[in-house]
């Protein structure tokens, strides 16, 4: 079929090639609908021509088709991609002005592609969003990873730990993805800032030395022995798939 030309023109990043199969179709009076749109977008994106994606996005209703949640994710990933994370938030925008309501991984990509662009204050207010607006999806572990990492990214560990602090007094165990980012960015920024204590619930009971006065002090050999216990932490949830 042509919706399945078109995806593998994708595959094989031939942009050009899905192009002359679109201008086939219309030659030859076949009609095309949200999927085939849909498939180019995917095309596009991938080939990482997100301005192109757009344009065609804008377009769509031109060829009397109606962009859905997918057309919008799939831009909307496609401006991350290339670090265009306020073409993402228009996206967002239009989404809205068209009552297209966008799910949690809308959200959860533009925290997660936000965070790539190095804003992590964009992705707290998108996640602040999430948190309160009765309007907007809750935002799950994977939101919070995100947001996690993005502001771990930027060096924020004191915002980074305030966020995991609050998604465990919520009653929610973290995924190994969470820990890892904790362990891997978080943690040697407070080592190199060591005259600040570790708060004693950011620690795992099952890492917590025994008899210990209930914080790591500044010095080095205690941070060092956080971070191998941490490393070791293996009580979490499973890792949640990247598409959320």
């Amino acid at each position: 079929t042509y919706n399945s030309a078109i995806k593998a023109c994708g595959v094989g990043l031939h942009w050009d090639g899905a192009l002359k199969i679109l201008d086939e179709m219309l030659a030859n009076g076949v009609p095309t609908n949200v999927r085939t749109h849909n498939t180019l977008l995917d095309v596009f994106v991938r080939a990482r021509l997100w301005k192109t994606a757009l344009q065609l996005l804008d377009d769509m209703p031109s060829f009397g088709i109606q962009p859905d949640l997918m057309s919008y994710n799939t831009v909307l990933n496609g401006c991350l991609s290339c670090f265009q994370w306020q073409d993402a938030l228009q996206v967002l925008s239009s989404m809205q002005r068209e009552k297209i309501v966008p799910d949690v991984v809308t959200y959860n990509s533009l925290i997660k592609g936000t965070g790539i662009s190095r804003q992590w204050a964009t992705s707290l207010a998108i996640l602040g969003k999430m948190s309160h607006n009765a309007k907007t999806p809750d935002p799950n572990i994977v939101t919070y990873g995100a947001a996690i990492s993005s502001c771990a990214r930027c060096n924020q560990w004191e915002e980074a730990l305030a966020l995991y602090n609050e998604w465990r007094t919520a009653g929610n165990e973290p995924d190994k993805m969470m820990m890892s980012t904790l362990v891997e960015q978080v943690f040697p920024n407070m080592i190199l800032n060591a005259s600040q204590d570790v708060p004693l619930n950011v620690v795992p009971k099952s890492c917590r030395a025994t008899g210990s006065r209930g914080r790591f002090r500044e010095q080095r050999d205690h941070w060092a022995r956080a971070l191998r216990l941490l490393q070791n932490f293996e009580n979490c949830a499973p890792d949640m798939q990247t598409e959320c």
